[in-house]
């Protein structure tokens, strides 16, 4: 068995068909979901954290399997942020603005949205900032519930306010 990390998101496995026959399977029968569930055992094995929505291309035969898998990013991401000064100092460290920021107002807090595709964003501004996974639940919330401030490049509009 062999992985190779490509990057920090994505994985490349191939087991031979002596290690495919350990784990009592064979490359010809062998389905994307058994991939799915093989690789991340095997990447838990091997100190590999691949979290998020994991997918597999699988490509059996008679040399054994080759599996390429990747993390999707996430849809959205959302940013919790208890003052105002904090969520500016936080878009004031970061070297691009995404575009399609969205701010909101609710629970006495603002609530930051980014798409899950704006990684470098994703990663400085959870210095200041907790940061919580898309659910239906809390979009409808937030939709009903709470006050919408900026819909699109909403931290260039901040730093219009506090530069």
């Amino acid at each position: 068995m062999t992985i190779h990390p490509i990057g920090t998101s994505s994985i490349a496995l191939y087991l031979s068909p002596s290690d495919l026959e350990e784990r009592g399977v064979t490359g010809d029968t062998f389905s994307d979901e058994a991939a799915l569930t093989l690789t991340r055992a095997l990447c838990r094995e091997a100190g590999i954290c691949l979290e998020g929505t994991l997918e597999v291309d699988a490509y059996p035969g008679g040399d054994g399997l080759l599996v390429f898998a990747y993390v999707r990013p996430p849809r959205q991401i959302w940013f919790i942020f208890d003052s105002l000064p904090t969520l500016c100092a936080a878009a004031r460290s970061l070297p691009a603005l995404p575009p399609s920021a969205a701010l909101f107002w609710w629970k006495d807090a603002w609530w930051l949205s980014l798409p899950g595709t704006e990684r470098c964003a994703i990663h400085i501004l959870s210095e200041y900032g907790t940061s919580l996974p898309s659910t239906p639940f809390r979009e409808g919330q937030l939709a009903e519930y709470g006050r919408p401030v900026f819909d699109r490049q909403a931290l260039e509009q901040l730093l219009l306010y506090d530069p």
